[in-house]
């Protein structure tokens, strides 16, 4: 192990450590936690969504669908756009007193993509 300069010894002692295995525990436990709240609300509106006819339906599924088509840069970039200082969540916060985040989103180059800057 070059890179990090400690041998497995020292790498095996860091994992088995009680700090780092409470760190698991938690990380695993939520995420088991979460796993079944979601199979659980996923089989609801699964079973609802082919059993009954609805106003709404549609959006519904087209809501569900829309994690598998959306990128994640796309994502990221747009909940910055809203909860920025100007954006329409962020400054409907601003006027509450509570400090919404200050990014903006600039281009970063010829190649189109965009880049998000602190104000700070």
């Amino acid at each position: 192990m070059q890179a990090t300069g400690a041998g497995w010894a020292k790498i095996s002692a860091e994992l088995l450590s009680s700090r780092t295995l409470a760190a698991f525990r938690v990380s695993f436990g939520t995420a088991f936690i979460a796993g079944l709240i979601n199979a659980v609300f996923g089989f609801l509106v699964a079973w609802m969504l082919v059993r009954y006819n609805f106003p709404g339906r549609r959006i519904i599924d087209a809501l569900i669908d829309l994690p598998f088509a959306l990128p994640t840069a796309v994502a990221g970039i747009s909940l910055a756009s809203l909860y920025a200082e100007d954006g329409w969540i962020g400054s409907v916060l601003a006027h509450v007193g509570i400090k919404p985040i200050r990014r903006k989103i600039i281009p970063a180059g010829a190649s189109g993509s965009l880049r998000i800057r602190s104000d700070d």
